[in-house]
């Protein structure tokens, strides 16, 4: 008798596109198109990612940052082209890879899109927008309150202590935050103090009360170059701290593409 091979303790791994999570992107995004414009219809995986963005473009507020930087490149994209175009993106990438990719690949992936409009666009992916309803979708401004997340900083430091509150916003998340709240010296140099920057690089997506995220260090140069810029995208504000051993520091919410510039092969701090 001939033994019978044992079954291959080997697991079969997925082909990750070697030149990153932006060209996998640009990939799909090529291929789905196409596939769409053959089949005149959606799979029924990307037509739920699109009625998915659909109801979260809808909604009054963000559940969450994800969803709230997700919602922002579906408004970007849907600026530079048209509600197809955005449908076509929410279909072919969703929300989970989108919201993960850093600052600088979301704005390339955002002008890859554009650039593409006139190669993807078709009356069947118009047809599309139609019948999921992208058309009616009112395109917002960068201040909407439905851009920002439901829970502010604030809240979050009130309720830590209460059993109530959600696992993510627990001791780790009370520290992440202090942690990203930038400080200028008075001295005109910069000084780390419990691992705090000197200067908050806020774009529009982290709005006043949602201050959570990357953070850079910027030059005293860089900094008066934000303040004499006409990239300031509402109030700037000085908040006096209660701590004498602390400094006060000042917020300047920033554009999107400022914000780009600024954090472009720039390594995190934070």
């Amino acid at each position: 008798m001939i033994p019978r091979r044992g079954k291959s303790s080997k697991k079969k791994t997925k082909k990750r596109d070697p030149r990153g999570r932006l060209a996998l992107c640009q990939t799909r995004l090529d291929k789905h198109a196409d596939a769409v414009r053959i089949l005149g219809r959606f799979e029924p995986r990307a037509a739920k990612l699109v009625e998915g963005a659909r109801k979260l473009l809808q909604a009054e507020s963000m559940p969450n940052r994800d969803s709230e930087v997700y919602a922002r490149i579906l408004e970007d994209i849907r600026r530079q082209t048209t509600p197809a175009i955005m449908m076509l993106f929410a279909g072919t990438i969703g929300q989970q890879l989108a919201s993960h990719l850093p600052s600088p690949e979301r704005t390339s992936l955002v002008q890859f899109v554009t650039s593409r409009r006139s190669k993807w666009s078709c009356q069947v992916l118009e047809s599309l927008a139609e019948a999921y309803e992208f058309t009616q979708l009112n395109i917002l401004p960068l201040d909407h309150p439905r851009m920002t997340t439901t829970e502010t900083i604030d809240e979050v430091m009130k309720t830590s202590g209460s059993t109530a509150v959600r696992q993510e916003h627990n001791q780790e998340q009370k520290l992440r935050l202090s942690k990203e709240i930038l400080k200028i010296n008075p001295t005109g140099k910069f000084r780390f103090q419990v691992r705090s920057l000197s200067i908050a690089i806020i774009p529009p997506n982290l709005l006043e009360d949602t201050m959570v995220g990357d953070a850079y260090g910027l030059s005293i140069e860089e900094a008066r170059g934000i303040i004499m810029s006409d990239q300031i995208r509402g109030n700037v504000w000085l908040t006096e701290t209660y701590n004498a051993q602390s400094f006060s520091f000042i917020t300047i919410p920033i554009s999107q593409e400022l914000s780009d510039q600024l954090t472009f092969q720039r390594p995190r701090i934070l």
